[in-house]
Protein backbone atom coordinates (compact mmCIF):
# COMPACT_ATOMS: atom_id res chain seq x y z
CA UNK A 1 0.00 0.00 0.00
CA UNK A 2 1.68 3.28 -1.08
CA UNK A 3 2.20 5.80 1.43
CA UNK A 4 -0.80 7.88 0.25
CA UNK A 5 -3.57 4.95 0.67
CA UNK A 6 -2.25 4.49 4.47
CA UNK A 7 -2.95 8.07 4.73
CA UNK A 8 -6.65 7.84 3.21
CA UNK A 9 -7.25 4.46 5.55
CA UNK A 10 -6.03 6.18 8.23
CA UNK A 11 -8.18 9.09 7.63
CA UNK A 12 -11.30 6.10 7.52
CA UNK A 13 -10.76 4.86 10.52
CA UNK A 14 -9.98 8.46 12.39
CA UNK A 15 -12.63 10.66 10.60
CA UNK A 16 -16.16 10.98 12.64
CA UNK A 17 -17.77 11.77 9.36
CA UNK A 18 -17.70 12.21 5.88
CA UNK A 19 -17.74 16.36 6.35
CA UNK A 20 -14.40 15.17 8.66
CA UNK A 21 -13.15 13.21 6.19
CA UNK A 22 -13.68 15.53 3.61
CA UNK A 23 -11.99 18.28 5.71
CA UNK A 24 -8.64 16.07 6.60
CA UNK A 25 -8.51 15.12 2.62
CA UNK A 26 -8.99 18.97 1.41
CA UNK A 27 -5.92 19.83 3.83
CA UNK A 28 -4.02 16.57 2.66
CA UNK A 29 -4.44 18.07 -0.36
CA UNK A 30 -3.31 21.56 0.28
CA UNK A 31 -0.39 20.88 1.80
CA UNK A 32 0.55 18.39 -1.03
CA UNK A 33 0.10 21.28 -3.59
CA UNK A 34 1.98 23.48 -1.74
CA UNK A 35 4.66 21.55 -1.06
CA UNK A 36 4.91 19.14 -4.36
CA UNK A 37 7.91 20.63 -6.82
CA UNK A 38 5.15 19.89 -9.78
CA UNK A 39 2.35 22.34 -8.44
CA UNK A 40 3.82 24.63 -5.54
CA UNK A 41 6.12 26.31 -8.24
CA UNK A 42 2.72 27.00 -10.67
CA UNK A 43 0.31 28.05 -7.74
CA UNK A 44 0.14 31.26 -5.84
CA UNK A 45 -2.57 29.98 -3.41
CA UNK A 46 -4.25 27.08 -2.53
CA UNK A 47 -7.61 27.82 -0.74
CA UNK A 48 -9.28 25.03 1.85
CA UNK A 49 -12.65 25.39 0.48
CA UNK A 50 -14.21 27.74 3.70
CA UNK A 51 -10.82 29.94 3.12
CA UNK A 52 -12.25 30.24 -0.52
CA UNK A 53 -13.23 34.38 -1.22
CA UNK A 54 -15.31 33.62 -3.94
CA UNK A 55 -17.56 30.44 -2.89
CA UNK A 56 -20.61 32.77 -2.66
CA UNK A 57 -20.21 33.72 -6.24
CA UNK A 58 -19.80 29.86 -8.16
CA UNK A 59 -22.65 28.47 -9.01
CA UNK A 60 -25.35 31.18 -10.05
CA UNK A 61 -28.33 31.08 -7.34
CA UNK A 62 -27.89 27.57 -7.24
CA UNK A 63 -25.73 26.99 -4.03
CA UNK A 64 -26.90 23.54 -3.46
CA UNK A 65 -24.43 22.35 -6.10
CA UNK A 66 -20.60 21.52 -5.35
CA UNK A 67 -18.37 20.38 -7.53
CA UNK A 68 -15.32 18.88 -5.14
CA UNK A 69 -11.59 16.87 -5.76
CA UNK A 70 -11.25 18.62 -9.52
CA UNK A 71 -8.22 16.82 -10.79
CA UNK A 72 -5.25 19.65 -10.37
CA UNK A 73 -4.26 18.10 -13.87
CA UNK A 74 -7.32 19.69 -15.73
CA UNK A 75 -6.13 22.84 -14.81
CA UNK A 76 -3.22 22.05 -16.35
CA UNK A 77 -4.82 22.65 -19.97
CA UNK A 78 -4.48 26.19 -20.64
CA UNK A 79 -5.81 28.29 -23.32
CA UNK A 80 -4.95 31.74 -24.08
CA UNK A 81 -2.67 31.67 -20.47
CA UNK A 82 -5.85 30.72 -18.63
CA UNK A 83 -7.27 27.08 -17.64
CA UNK A 84 -10.40 26.10 -19.91
CA UNK A 85 -12.02 25.65 -16.48
CA UNK A 86 -10.99 29.38 -15.28
CA UNK A 87 -12.43 30.60 -18.93
CA UNK A 88 -16.11 28.44 -18.15
CA UNK A 89 -16.45 30.42 -14.52
CA UNK A 90 -15.55 33.81 -16.28
CA UNK A 91 -18.00 33.10 -18.70
CA UNK A 92 -20.74 32.36 -17.17
CA UNK A 93 -20.76 34.04 -14.11
CA UNK A 94 -24.19 36.36 -13.56
CA UNK A 95 -23.13 39.71 -14.22
CA UNK A 96 -24.44 43.11 -14.27
CA UNK A 97 -23.57 46.09 -16.71
CA UNK A 98 -23.01 49.12 -15.00
CA UNK A 99 -24.05 51.70 -16.75
CA UNK A 100 -27.38 50.31 -18.31
CA UNK A 101 -28.01 47.83 -15.19
CA UNK A 102 -28.69 44.75 -17.47
CA UNK A 103 -28.24 41.78 -15.95
CA UNK A 104 -26.54 38.99 -17.84
CA UNK A 105 -27.58 35.38 -15.81
CA UNK A 106 -26.43 31.86 -17.97
CA UNK A 107 -28.68 30.35 -15.60
CA UNK A 108 -31.75 32.34 -17.02
CA UNK A 109 -31.07 30.67 -20.67
CA UNK A 110 -30.82 27.24 -19.32
CA UNK A 111 -34.08 27.85 -18.21
CA UNK A 112 -35.81 29.14 -20.94
CA UNK A 113 -34.43 25.98 -22.90
CA UNK A 114 -35.33 23.59 -20.33
CA UNK A 115 -32.05 22.49 -19.61
CA UNK A 116 -31.32 23.51 -15.76
CA UNK A 117 -28.58 21.14 -15.64
CA UNK A 118 -26.68 22.90 -18.49
CA UNK A 119 -23.72 24.68 -17.10
CA UNK A 120 -23.24 22.49 -14.55
CA UNK A 121 -22.83 19.31 -17.32
CA UNK A 122 -20.94 21.78 -19.45
CA UNK A 123 -18.38 22.27 -16.56
CA UNK A 124 -18.15 18.73 -15.38
CA UNK A 125 -17.32 17.81 -19.66
CA UNK A 126 -14.92 20.83 -19.39
CA UNK A 127 -12.93 18.85 -16.59
CA UNK A 128 -13.37 15.89 -18.19
CA UNK A 129 -11.97 16.68 -21.47
CA UNK A 130 -8.95 18.91 -19.71
CA UNK A 131 -8.02 15.70 -18.37
CA UNK A 132 -7.99 13.84 -21.04
CA UNK A 133 -6.34 16.30 -23.46
CA UNK A 134 -3.32 16.71 -20.48
CA UNK A 135 -3.01 12.79 -20.52
CA UNK A 136 -3.07 13.01 -24.24
CA UNK A 137 -0.23 15.24 -24.36
CA UNK A 138 1.86 13.66 -21.82
CA UNK A 139 1.78 9.98 -23.42
CA UNK A 140 2.98 11.69 -26.69
CA UNK A 141 6.50 11.86 -28.18
CA UNK A 142 9.10 14.15 -27.03
CA UNK A 143 10.37 15.95 -29.68
CA UNK A 144 14.44 17.59 -30.10
CA UNK A 145 14.55 20.44 -32.30
CA UNK A 146 17.93 21.22 -33.49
Amino acid sequence: MTPFLKILEKYRQISFSQRDKGDRFERLMKAYLLTDPKYSSKLKKVWLWNEFPGKNDLGGNDSRITISAIPAKAYEYVVNGKSAIEWIMERYQVTTHRESGITNNPNDWAAEHNQPRYILDLLLSIINVSVQTVDIVEALPKVKFD
